[in-house]
């Protein structure tokens, strides 16, 4: 199938965005942050182990990270504009930080939770357990 050059670089653009948008939530997240010396938040997030409070912190964030990265996605599929797509793109980032702040975290400190829970079978067990309740409304 023969493209124009034009044609070729909407595609390409189009790839891009959906693919900016799949990017795993820790690595989009870890980008904002604070410099220099880390506050008490930080620190208490910085070893091998993680607080329950936290864990459920990020496991809030966590669900409400994903709905709106499944939101965006849609919405760039529902598009064809792609001033519109990085529009949307744009939105989802500023939202998924806002809703990683709101919970109480800074971003370092879920990107840190989110790695810690991977590593670790049991800590993903209750952290699934955790975003579990959140869904359904039981925390």
């Amino acid at each position: 199938m023969c493209f124009s050059r034009y044609t070729s670089a909407v595609c390409a653009a189009t790839v891009a965005l959906t693919l900016t948008l799949l990017i795993s939530l820790s690595s989009a997240l870890g980008k904002e942050g604070s410099a220099g010396r880390p506050d008490s938040k930080d620190i208490r997030v910085l070893g091998a182990t993680v607080d329950d409070t936290t864990l459920k912190q990020t496991a809030k964030a966590y669900v409400k990270v994903r709905e709106i990265v499944q939101n965006g996605q849609q919405a760039v599929a529902a598009t064809r504009d792609n001033t519109q797509k990085e529009h949307i793109a744009a939105q989802v980032e500023s939202s998924k930080l806002a809703a990683v702040k709101s919970e109480g975290l800074q971003p370092q400190e879920y990107n840190h939770v989110l790695q810690l829970v991977q590593g670790d079978k049991q800590l993903e067990e209750k952290f699934v357990s955790y975003a579990n309740q959140v869904r359904t409304g039981a925390e």
